[in-house]
């Protein structure tokens, strides 16, 4: 989110604006969903449709440039490329973009009347539309990261698109990348990106002089301390509102944890016992589960609704995929990212080379009941709906030759796992990824 506050103009001649870069929050926000869930009738199914009806009650513009309704070149009607702020005599143009990730970081059913294409040659075309506004500064606004190393050397999706932008723009705000604060430069622009949930958030200025030139500079980069902030009465009493209608069900007591369960690394003790719990709900041999779709750890003690929604917020549900060996051995070919495993597995034993060829990295699969994955053997696993319609780049699990939907919500099935499991809850400790050399 980028917000033009504080914006002051010096003279006639010399304009200035002050930019504040940061992320907002509302953990309660997000089990009301789960209240709305329970109550289907308070909102439509058609997701674009409860977007656009979103986004009409927000008091500020949604932007993206660079999506397209697919095989066309113009936007939904509903997403702008750009918007204009005026405050103070001073105009900001901002360009709007998103990552070219989102056909597989969002649900794809959702997202497949769309086109999500190049960032920068959406900047290219309209930037120079808005300097023709006769705007004082343009800002591009990526909802896509970036990260810089100790060597002051950086890359990532943002970076690149805008190295590859030749339209002149006089600061960049990115994101997506939540845990990577990035405060860099590239020619005279100011780059700068905040923390998930207002954790940091960046302070720039940019000038401009009596002879038309920009001078812009990233200021501060504050962290956010609860104690320093103001509380806002109008929004705490909203927030308590919410808080007294899911209180019913987010304070529910489902299980006792013996110790905290932490995401850490590519695998770790709270990813298995999801994928447990999933293959339990459906009676599966094999699971898998997304380590994107892990969204928070759990403390230890007294386990509520409210603290298992905060791990598994989504509300994906659970499919039976039949597949063959070569296809399961593909999946787990994708699920080895950068930095080791991206997924977690139940009922096998992976065993991988991530130092080997792209393609090439899954050396053997060993099952629970005996014996190894063969490529032309049928199996049996149980993956969300996200993945098993290729989101997260999960194609393989495309070619199942067979799919059942068992309606079960991932977090319900390990709610009735975690029920059904003696107290306090252990997680288990088996590494079911392993790695090896050919």
């Amino acid at each position: 989110m980028s917000q033009a506050g504080d914006l002051q103009r010096a003279d006639d001649e010399d304009k200035r604006v002050l930019i504040h870069v940061g992320t907002p929050y509302c953990g309660w926000c997000r089990v009301l969903s789960q209240f709305l869930r329970e109550h289907e009738s308070l909102f439509a199914s058609d997701y674009v449709e409860v977007l656009k009806e979103r986004l009409e009650q927000a008091d500020f513009p949604v932007l993206g440039a660079n999506v397209y309704v697919k095989g066309t070149d113009r936007h939904p009607d509903w997403l702008p490329p750009y918007a204009v702020v005026e405050r103070a005599g001073v105009r900001i143009g901002v360009v709007g973009t998103v990552t070219r990730s989102t056909p597989t970081t969002a649900m794809p059913a959702r997202v497949e009347e769309f086109e999500f294409r190049s960032i920068a040659q959406a900047l290219d075309r309209y930037i120079p539309e808005l300097r023709r506004l006769d705007v004082d500064f343009v800002i591009a606004l990526l909802h896509a990261g970036g990260r810089c190393d100790e060597d002051g050397s950086c890359s990532g999706e943002a970076m690149a698109e805008l190295r590859r932008t030749t339209a002149a723009f006089d600061y960049a705000i990115t994101g997506h990348a939540h845990s990577t604060p990035l405060r860099t430069r590239l020619g005279r622009a100011p780059i700068a990106q905040g923390l998930a949930y207002t954790l940091a958030f960046g302070v720039g200025r940019l000038e401009r002089g009596p002879d038309g030139s920009v001078a812009g500079e990233l200021v501060e980069f504050p962290v956010t301390y609860v104690d320093q902030v103001e509380p806002d009465s109008a929004l705490a009493e909203l927030v308590g509102r919410y808080r007294e209608a899911v209180a019913e069900v987010a304070e529910r007591r489902i299980a006792t944890l013996a110790r905290p369960l932490v995401r850490s690394g590519g695998e770790y003790g709270l990813g298995r016992l999801i994928a447990d719990a999933h293959r339990a709900a459906t009676g599966t041999p094999l699971a898998m589960t997304n380590n994107g779709g892990i969204r928070h750890g759990l403390p230890a003690g007294s386990l509520t609704y409210g603290d298992l929604f905060e791990v598994q917020p989504f509300q994906n549900t659970l499919l039976r995929l039949r597949l063959r060996g070569e296809d399961l051995l593909a999946m787990l070919e994708q699920g080895v990212g950068q930095n080791g495993p991206r997924i977690h597995v139940s009922g096998m034993v992976v065993r991988y080379d991530p130092d080997a060829r792209r393609g090439s990295r899954i050396m053997a699969v060993e099952l629970d009941g005996g014996g190894e994955v063969h490529r032309d053997s049928l199996y049996w696993l149980t993956a969300n709906n996200f993945v098993a319609t290729g989101g997260g780049g999960f194609y393989a699990l495309l070619e199942a030759v067979e799919v059942e939907e068992t309606g079960i919500v991932d977090l319900d099935a390990l709610i009735a796992y975690l029920k059904k499991m003696p107290q306090p809850v252990e997680a288990p400790e088996d590494r079911r990824w392993r790695r090896t050399t050919r």
